[in-house]
């Protein structure tokens, strides 16, 4: 049987370009990895994995990473998110810092959606590092297989075993079977990547995995969650208010901070958008607040125009603690 070609380039993942160009990304991806933080390094590094044909092939590297704290990670670049966070020696740490200074010291955190732990592993080795004397337990709840296995190596790498939990699952309003479609049309197991639930009665093409998924209520139910929950992250490529209706008791109850993605476009695929998840968190006695950009400032949802990303949603009651990032 002839080498599977890459569509776009041609390449073939096992010729001899294909050999030479992944040594060549190697030897310039490891030094763009070492060198500082300098403007359009990482858009260098990116054009020249995909001038070289590379963006369907495996290349997988393990490193350290540096921002916003020192951690190792096993790395697959054809993932875009591994990918930077290898150029740039870190993926969205500005984030991670917001979140640890968030996390108080009781009650656990939930990392939805946490991929390869890009986010939650960082954060714990800050939290490792911190004079906390007890540390907040991390769950890590992630769907795709492959992603769950890098997941479960990184924390293996970093020493995390007693601090992150791995969920290998999907949430959200209630439990059904769904189909998700994974970052470079992966098949299941074929490699790591971000992935994405296909809106019911969509017809399009693409590699289709089927996933039972549950909500984060019926896992605290059934005692993989914590019942108390003092911080949320979720990141889950337009089903995120779909994880919160499906984590409604867990609001009422432990009253968590939530931070999240909220993506407008994403959000759309499944009839959903920013003003529904506002309305939402005020049904739940909860006030939404939207991320400035560049600053982790936040503003209250109703003096901005348009929202299309990054939502804070913060109980009335525990406003008085983040005085530091909420503009009122």
């Amino acid at each position: 049987m002839p080498a599977r070609r890459d569509d776009r380039t041609g390449l073939a993942p096992g010729s001899t370009l294909s050999r030479v160009n992944t040594a060549l990304y190697r030897l310039v991806g490891a030094i763009l990895h070492r060198l500082p933080s300098v403007r359009g390094k990482v858009r260098l590094g990116l054009s020249l994995y995909k001038s070289l044909g590379l963006e369907t092939h495996h290349i997988v590297v393990e490193a350290m990473l540096r921002r916003p704290v020192g951690h190792r990670m096993r790395l697959d670049l054809h993932s875009l998110s591994e990918r930077m966070a290898y150029l740039d020696s870190g993926y969205d740490y500005e984030a991670v810092t917001f979140l640890a200074r968030c996390l108080s010291q009781r009650g656990g955190f939930l990392d939805i959606g946490a991929n390869i732990g890009l986010i939650c592993i960082p954060l714990a080795v800050m939290l490792r590092a911190s004079d906390i004397d007890h540390p907040a337990s991390i769950y890590a709840i992630e769907a795709v297989r492959s992603n769950c296995q890098s997941l479960a190596h990184n924390i293996q790498l970093n020493g995390l075993d007693a601090t992150v939990r791995v969920l290998c699952t999907g949430v959200g309003d209630r439990c059904r079977d769904v189909e998700i479609q994974v970052e470079g049309n992966l098949s299941d197991g074929q490699g790591t990547g971000t992935a994405n639930i296909l809106a019911d009665g969509s017809n399009y093409a693409c590699e289709r995995i089927p996933l039972h998924i549950t909500t984060v209520d019926n896992l605290i139910e059934r005692g993989d969650l914590p019942a108390d929950c003092r911080l949320i992250k979720i990141d889950v490529d337009g089903y995120d208010l779909k994880v919160l209706q499906g984590a409604a008791g867990l609001m009422a109850r432990s009253r968590p901070l939530i931070y999240g993605e909220f993506l407008r476009h994403c959000l759309n695929w499944h009839g959903q958008s920013p003003g529904q998840v506002n309305e939402f968190a005020l049904d739940h006695g909860y006030r939404t607040w939207v991320r400035t950009e560049p600053h982790w400032k936040f503003v209250p949802f109703e003096r901005c125009r348009r929202v299309d990303k990054d939502l804070l949603l913060v109980p009335p009651e525990r406003e008085v603690d983040l005085s530091w990032c909420l503009l009122a």
